[in-house]
């Protein structure tokens, strides 16, 4: 048993593992979600359908997204044609578009670290976009990335958006470094249920008065989801302050989403100059939303600055 002081927080004997870097990439394409409805509507077919155009626009404004990051883009689209047509086969295509991206996250991460690629013994790769191609995405990352061909490596693809806490590293050998690559291309928007039983389930018991004594980490699917775990855990407005503004600057970007708040968090605390990496808390939960209202919640402890 781990005990965790004033915030009331217990955890149940678990495994332990530490997160030594995290790095993001996005794709160079951004567009303003101001734009996206015309963007969205021009390259389907749709320019003429002004009263769909503006439905799409009060949608956009209450999405609380101010710009995306997306390969897709109108060039990309002419010489896909069959990607932004109704029923179209863009199957093929966009797995290429996967298995291509997929190399510049690993080696994101790895630059982040500044150790070898030759010490990596674990891979873990995560998508539902796509990569479960033969040679799937791991292979790729293997490859492009050097790393030793007797890694141990773990897929998991279409899993949605809490793929992340599922690729958490949990091994059993000690000394263990493990390479965890989210990629994803496409956007899904899920709501939250159950949320304080999987708190319990995760060996954390939180008391109502402390709550906003921890750091939340949660998917930011969309504002909805957001909204709704403020309101069933009662926290404060700056509690969400890095899903929020990941979903402001991204939108819902899958299961690559929580690698980015974490990374936010842990900028943001150094710039600010709290005490730890968990915006100046020491324990905190991960929410990871995903197919068929499911969720994966992870308790993390912060790292000292």
């Amino acid at each position: 048993m781990v005990g965790m002081g004033k915030q009331g927080v217990r955890a149940q004997q678990i495994r332990r593992a530490s997160i030594l870097a995290i790095g993001t990439a996005n794709p160079s394409n951004v567009v303003e979600q101001s734009t996206f409805p015309d963007f969205y509507l021009r390259v389907t077919g749709g320019d003429h359908k002004q009263d769909l155009k503006d439905k799409f626009r009060r949608v956009r404004e209450k999405s609380c997204i101010k710009k995306r990051h997306l390969y897709t883009d109108e060039a990309l689209l002419t010489a896909n044609p069959e990607m932004a047509s109704f029923k179209g086969t863009s199957l093929d295509a966009r797995q290429a578009i996967v298995n291509k991206k997929v190399p510049e996250l690993g080696a994101a991460a790895l630059k982040e670290w500044g150790r070898p690629a030759e010490d990596i013994t674990h891979l873990i790769v995560g998508s539902t976009s796509g990569g479960s191609d033969l040679p799937g995405a791991d292979y790729h990352l293997i490859r492009l990335l050097g790393l030793k061909h007797s890694v141990r490596r773990v897929a998991l693809y279409y899993q949605g958006c809490y793929v992340w806490p599922r690729t958490s590293p949990r091994t059993t050998r000690a000394g263990a470094r493990v390479l965890a690559v989210c990629v994803e291309t496409g956007d899904w928007t899920l709501r939250p249920a159950g949320l304080r039983e999987t708190l319990r389930d995760a060996g954390m018991v939180v008391d109502d008065d402390d709550r906003n004594s921890m750091f939340w980490a949660v998917h930011p699917g969309g504002r909805a989801i957001l909204d709704d775990v403020d309101k069933v855990f009662g926290l404060k407005p700056d509690k969400m302050r890095a899903s929020r503004k990941v979903l402001a600057e991204y939108g819902n970007m899958g299961s690559a989403c929580v690698w980015f708040v974490l990374d936010e968090m842990r900028r943001w605390s150094a710039a600010e100059g709290r005490r730890t990496t968990g915006e100046g808390c020491d324990w905190g939960a991960l929410f990871g939303f995903g197919p068929g209202l499911t969720l994966d919640t992870v308790l993390l402890r912060s790292a000292p600055i």
